[in-house]
């Protein structure tokens, strides 16, 4: 490949980069009043398909602090996406359950997410071997030259 052709192809990359975090940090109303971001709706996610789950298995579930979670909780509490309790059991740990605008936001987002992947599915779905170690080199490249 020539030298022009590289740099044409690293600009791509970088404009990719650019716009894909741009598009990550939106926040998307997922049919709901309120604007929710993506760290928001990931927690969300993680509560309604953990029942039970306290702060400290949610950290632990999105590999992220006890205090990022804290403070997500905080505002997913703000927005009424979620609401607390206390087990009768368990009187010190505080848990956590969607409301039903919480349920709305989550079941938007999974059609949201099926609609993304199913389309980047059916375009990757069309490469061949080739054409997939090719990017996968690619990519995998640039992750060790960036950690």
């Amino acid at each position: 490949m020539n030298e022009d052709d590289i740099w044409k192809l690293m600009a791509c990359f970088s404009r990719t980069l650019v716009s894909f975090g741009n598009w990550v940090r939106t926040p998307r109303s997922y049919g709901t009043d309120q604007k929710i971001y993506p760290s928001e709706i990931h927690t969300l996610k993680a509560i309604v398909e953990n029942p039970g789950a306290n702060a400290s298995s949610l950290s632990e579930i999105m590999s992220v602090t006890n205090g990022a979670t804290t403070q997500v909780v905080s505002k997913l509490q703000k927005k009424g996406l979620i609401e607390k309790y206390y087990r009768s059991d368990n009187q010190k740990e505080v848990f956590y359950l969607p409301t039903e605008k919480g349920r709305t936001a989550y079941g938007e987002h999974e059609k949201f997410d099926e609609l993304l992947y199913s389309t980047r599915f059916a375009f990757m779905r069309d490469m061949s071997r080739k054409e997939y170690d090719a990017v996968m080199s690619f990519l995998k490249n640039i992750e060790e030259g960036i950690r």
